[in-house]
């Protein structure tokens, strides 16, 4: 961790983003839908495939730049200044109300 240090470059995306790294979200302030929802774990790591193939041990793909992610995550390569994981949240729907 202490290799990846702010300032960081100039083109980065936030630190928490959408899908899209796009728009700037904040992890816990993710919303539900609407209140037929309820969130069914926590925030866990999406490790993306093979440890030292798509990502490391802790599910961080790699590339030399932002602009440089794609659909098909990888491994440290030398050179390589950006990095990122994803995160995912698993929500259901809350089971009907029985009438009394």
């Amino acid at each position: 961790e202490e290799h990846w240090l702010y300032p960081y470059l100039d083109d980065d995306v936030h630190e928490w983003t959408d899908m899209t790294g796009m728009l700037r979200l904040e992890r816990e302030r993710v919303m539900l839908p609407d209140n037929k929802w309820i969130w069914a774990n926590d925030w866990s790591v999406n490790n993306p495939g093979t440890c030292g193939e798509n990502a490391d041990a802790d599910g961080w793909e790699y590339a030399k730049d932002f602009k440089s992610f794609g659909f098909k995550s990888r491994y440290f390569k030398v050179g390589d200044t950006c990095r990122r994981r994803r995160w995912t949240r698993t929500r259901l729907m809350k089971p009907p109300k029985l009438d009394d």
